[in-house]
């Protein structure tokens, strides 16, 4: 896939690094490894949300921001974002190349970061990360709150 394109498929088709994430409709895009990148990947993020009639969508968008800022900051080369639409809400999986793994970690009182994996942990159901042959994956699952 191309920076900036979109794939969708239905079903048992989605993998990240070849492990099916997941029942229902999925989504994919690609976005270069730049600042502008977090508030592309939240616009990609809210327009498939709205397709998709998801309420928690802030949530999530507040999330793939975080993840996706982590991506951009601490790993390189291109960044993944896919979604996939769960009969419980929305799991979203960030790629990056990097191995390195997010460390959820007590902010300084006055640090500029070392905030958004406490943002994810507080407002996803669940998150986890984990290496990839290319680099990492993280992904976090928001519930559907019923309108």
């Amino acid at each position: 896939m191309t920076p900036g394109s979109v794939d969708a498929r239905r079903d048992g088709d989605l993998s990240v690094a070849g492990r099916p994430m997941g029942d229902g409709p999925e989504v994919a895009r690609q976005f270069p490894s730049t600042p502008a990148s977090v508030a592309a990947a939240r616009h990609f993020v809210r327009d498939v949300c709205d397709r998709w009639h998801i309420q928690s969508a802030p949530d999530i968008e507040i999330c793939v921001s975080e993840v996706v800022a982590n991506a951009i900051v601490h790993g390189h080369g291109t960044v993944g974002v896919e979604l996939v639409r769960t009969p419980w809400g929305v799991r979203v999986a960030v790629t990056d190349e990097e191995r390195g793994l997010p460390v959820v970690k007590p902010p300084t009182r006055d640090g500029e970061g070392g905030r958004g994996m406490a943002v994810v942990s507080a407002l996803a159901m669940r998150w986890a990360a984990r290496p990839t042959h290319n680099g990492k994956v993280v992904w976090f699952h928001v519930s559907d709150r019923p309108a």
